[in-house]
């Protein structure tokens, strides 16, 4: 049994895909499978998990009834410890595995999360720095830069097939909420591309993450009242970013202000 089970799952990625593989198999820990699930690309995606052979253990490729229903084929496909999720579009910081490894040697728990890094084409922007205490207001964990065991999924359920933005936040908000012991590790472990589903249908994605809170019964007001924050932020930002000044106040937020984001 490898220390580590790592996921991609993907469609017609021909473009970014071979970025993500890369990152993987730069990782210097090789106690790890990998495994491609594929919703039946037809871009070439195919042929380019097929010709890295000498990295991905296993893959499938046939439709899928969304981006949950990808993610439990993989963990259903996974043999590993640990259970890591990387999208087709971003990729792992070199040393990763070796730096989660450390911490589980050192510190015993049962989800493994890191910092994570947003870029803005090829530009880097701030840090994602992980506060699993902050779980119950909003997503202050990435699931590209967590590592979770797999007994987890079995003891408290795969993702829900009826999100669509932010199946990890529910899944992560009801491991946390059910116990799981959380263990921060203080390294960039992922890197994310902005621009991704829960970034571009940010509304749905805010809804979706209240109604997590509430299906995991943290309550009407506490969930209403974090849903029309974040509705508020959100919109701020976006009429920022359309304005002359837009870009310099969002990034003075996120490096001075956001309780989640830090500067480089």
């Amino acid at each position: 049994m490898p220390r580590f089970s790592i996921i991609t799952v993907c469609w017609n990625a021909a473009r970014t895909l071979p970025r993500a593989i890369a990152s993987v198999r730069a990782q210097t820990n090789r106690d790890f499978e990998y495994i491609l699930v594929d919703g039946g690309s037809t871009d070439g995606t195919l042929d380019l998990i097929k010709q890295s052979s000498d990295v991905v253990t296993r893959f499938v490729s046939e439709r899928d009834k969304g981006i949950s229903d990808a993610f439990n084929k993989g963990v259903a496909m996974a043999q590993g410890e640990l259970v890591g999720l990387l999208n087709a579009d971003d990729w792992y910081e070199p040393g990763a595995l070796e730096a989660v490894s450390r911490e589980i040697d050192r510190h015993p728990a049962d989800v493994y999360c890191g910092l994570l890094r947003y870029w803005n084409g090829e530009q880097p922007g701030a840090l994602f720095e992980v506060r699993p205490e902050l779980l119950r207001e909003s997503m202050s964990v990435n699931h590209i830069a967590t590592f979770a065991r797999r007994e987890l999924f079995t003891k408290h359920g795969d993702f829900k097939l009826d999100y669509r933005a932010a199946m990890d936040y529910e899944l992560l908000l009801r491991f946390y909420l059910r116990g799981a012991r959380f263990h921060r590790v203080g390294e960039v472990l992922a890197n994310m591309s902005l621009g991704g589903t829960s970034d571009v249908k940010w509304r749905l994605a805010l809804a979706e993450l209240r109604r997590a809170q509430l299906e995991n019964g943290l309550g009407a007001v506490h969930a209403n009242a974090h849903y029309l924050f974040q509705l508020g932020k959100g919109a701020a930002r976006r009429v920022l970013e359309r304005s002359g000044i837009g870009a310099q106040v969002v990034d003075l937020y996120r490096k001075r202000l956001a309780r989640v984001r830090r500067s480089a």
